[in-house]
């Protein structure tokens, strides 16, 4: 939508958008400024700058683009006094601006990005002591890897709105289209399992 005044519709922000991605030697990381590139090689946008600009006021806006239920989940998560780390995998620089413009960061113990898988990130994440690690993510491929080298870490999976209902019967792992009914399923976990 933020390149629609720039005459890019939403299949070719869409198709060229794995193109951005920039997936080397398992790295991975978007940034506008690859993506406008992309779409002007194409010959699709004429305007790089106010493009680029375009897709920076996305990241200054992130907030706008959260799931409308994150900061009540989140809010609830701290008020369980559970502790949370964010692993998020991208471009790092990118990737640190839209989840502090998001202003989600608050409710993190730590935020970690890496442009590799985010398993990459858990030997040095990972709590030593924690009695149970919830991994909570919208992609299987990132909750396997996990899964593969951390057998004792719970998996989450957080649908994605644009992937049909039936991919989700067979993923092997709890899954929740929101993150209200995730933030409950929690909160009932939780309060059965109290330590004090």
């Amino acid at each position: 939508a933020a390149l629609e005044p720039f005459g890019v519709s939403s299949a070719q922000y869409q198709e060229t958008y794995p193109q951005a991605l920039q997936v080397r030697h398992g790295e991975f990381g978007y940034r506008p400024e690859a993506h406008v590139e992309i779409l002007a090689r194409a010959g699709i946008v004429f305007d790089r700058a106010g493009a680029t600009k375009a897709l920076e006021d996305v990241v200054t806006n992130s907030q706008g683009y959260l799931y409308p239920d994150t900061k009540d989940f989140l809010s609830r998560l701290v008020g369980l006094n559970v502790k949370l780390i964010m692993a998020s995998r991208g471009d790092r620089e990118f990737q640190m601006r839209k989840i502090t413009s998001s202003g989600v960061d608050r409710f993190f113990h730590a935020v970690h990005t890496t442009p590799q898988l985010k398993v990459a990130l858990f030997p040095h994440i990972l709590p030593a002591n924690a009695k149970r690690v919830f991994l909570i993510d919208d992609s299987v491929e990132e909750l396997r890897a996990v899964l593969e080298r951390y057998p004792e870490v719970i998996p989450i999976l957080k649908r994605r709105p644009d992937l049909p209902p039936e991919y989700f019967r067979d993923v092997g792992m709890m899954n929740f289209a929101t993150l209200t009914e995730m933030k409950d399923y929690l909160t009932i976990v939780h309060a059965t399992s109290y330590d004090r």
